[in-house]
């Protein structure tokens, strides 16, 4: 969300900045948040991490910046 943050600042420096709960909740924020969750499950996986585990972490990580339950 940082990189995602600064890419927009970088592209319109002179934009307000969006307000992060509302894109967190919205389904744009939830499409970004669980693709990223998830390229980071694939990663962890190919690190040799237990696949169910990096889901887990994923779907956590998920659950904790869009407000939603596991």
């Amino acid at each position: 969300m940082a990189f995602l943050g600064l890419a927009l600042h970088i592209a319109n420096p002179n934009d307000q900045k969006p307000d992060e709960m509302e894109f967190a909740i919205s389904p744009e924020g939830i499409a970004f948040i669980t693709g990223s969750s998830n390229a980071w499950a694939k990663a962890d996986i190919v690190a040799g991490t237990d696949p169910q585990k990096a889901q887990a972490a994923a779907d956590q990580t998920t659950a904790f910046y869009t407000g939603q339950t596991v």
